[in-house]
């Protein structure tokens, strides 16, 4: 599988191949999970956020359910900070631009969540928003854990 290259220093992945499917060894989950353009794009982003930013490994909770508007979805992942949700974090496939209609997905989600930080990526590009009394500010970097 010819895997994209993203804006995110290269990482060292476990791969395996099983009858025509590849997979990525997830260590925030402890398991195997089929390798989508949208896993690509989570896996590199989380390890980023714990080998660049200091994010400690098991205070981000990947793909935890919630209910939205009577729904169950998922979220690509949360970080966690003094037992509370204060980031949450969507990821899209590296071809899947980051429109206003993507932006809403997880300002959806946070209505439940209710996380000060919120982050987008495609793996190109991130979008990291702060919320402040009600106000959403966007930063220029994603910030470092002990920042949050």
């Amino acid at each position: 599988m010819l895997l994209p290259q993203l804006n995110f220093p290269e990482y060292d992945f476990k791969l395996q191949e099983s009858e025509g499917t590849t997979y990525i060894f997830d260590r925030f989950r402890r398991k195997r999970v089929v390798l989508t353009p949208e896993e690509w794009v989570r896996q590199n982003l989380l390890v980023h956020l714990c080998e660049a930013l200091d994010y400690p490994s098991q205070l981000i909770g990947v793909e935890n359910g919630l209910r939205l508007n009577r729904m169950s979805r998922r979220t690509d992942a949360v970080v966690y900070k003094k037992g509370k949700i204060v980031m949450l974090i969507e990821c899209k496939a590296d071809h899947i631009s980051l429109t206003q209609e993507v932006f809403d997905q997880i300002c959806r989600y946070n209505q439940v969540i209710q996380a000060q930080y919120l982050l987008l990526s495609n793996g190109t590009q991130h979008i990291i928003g702060c919320l402040q009394s009600e106000t959403l500010f966007f930063l220029p970097n994603i910030p470092k854990y002990h920042e949050l």
